[in-house]
């Protein structure tokens, strides 16, 4: 059976759907949104910020179907207060998002800070907190902290199969294993400076997203 009657068969399957309410869950279990820096925030050549992987591997030839990138994604450096009155009006509690690096450190290299930068990300902050809803500039109001996100996907996409930035697929059997030994150091870097020079005074937690996949039959025999 081809890929698209299967789903087609699976919606329509009655006995696959479970109304599903709050109390389900646990009290401790959180629901929110989340997004990704380069898939919403758009601006690229603005605010001070430098050219980050993923816009020049968009911007190569052949690399991205359709041609699409992320130079405007849905804008949200200039539309933040629309996305952040939509979380409130859905009721979520949590906001996951990412910090560009390139935004903060415009020359790739961590030696100097974009002050306009660190504003953006300031104003968006402020912003969820009248909603209710880097350490040094913004851990006096972020208590759960994220160092990388999903590394598998860095690894493997990025350094094996190519799919990802920067694009890699020649060396499989080093670069994905490089990649995802440098990931495992550089979040313990962050990890040791958060802990010795910021936990007991900001009270947070820091750690890093892992992705797994979840899958479910069709049916009790498919």
């Amino acid at each position: 059976m081809a890929k698209k009657e299967l789903l087609k068969e699976y919606e329509g399957d009655e006995s696959n759907k479970k109304e599903v309410s709050r109390s389900d869950f646990p009290p401790n279990f959180f629901f929110g949104v989340a997004t990704s820096a380069y898939q919403v925030e758009g601006a690229y050549k603005e605010g001070g910020s430098g050219p980050s992987i993923w816009d020049a591997f968009s911007h190569t030839e052949g690399k991205i179907v359709y041609k699409s990138n992320g130079d405007v994604a849905v804008d949200q450096y200039h539309r933040y207060k629309e996305d952040v009155e939509l979380i409130a009006k859905l009721g979520f509690e949590y906001y996951r998002f990412s910090i560009s690096w390139s935004r903060i450190f415009p020359d790739g290299l961590g030696t100097k800070i974009n002050d306009e930068g660190i504003n953006y990300y300031n104003n968006l902050i402020n912003a969820l907190l009248e909603k209710d809803t880097c350490f040094a500039s913004f851990g006096d109001r972020v208590k759960i902290w994220i160092t990388i996100n999903e590394p598998l996907q860095t690894a493997v996409n990025g350094y094996d199969m190519g799919g990802f930035a920067p694009g890699r697929c020649q060396g499989s059997s080093i670069e994905p294993y490089l990649a995802a030994h440098h990931q495992i150091l550089a979040h313990a870097a962050a990890v040791s400076i958060y802990r010795s020079k910021y936990k007991d005074k900001q009270g947070g937690q820091v750690g890093l997203v892992l992705d797994c996949e979840w899958a479910e039959a069709n049916s009790e025999n498919k």
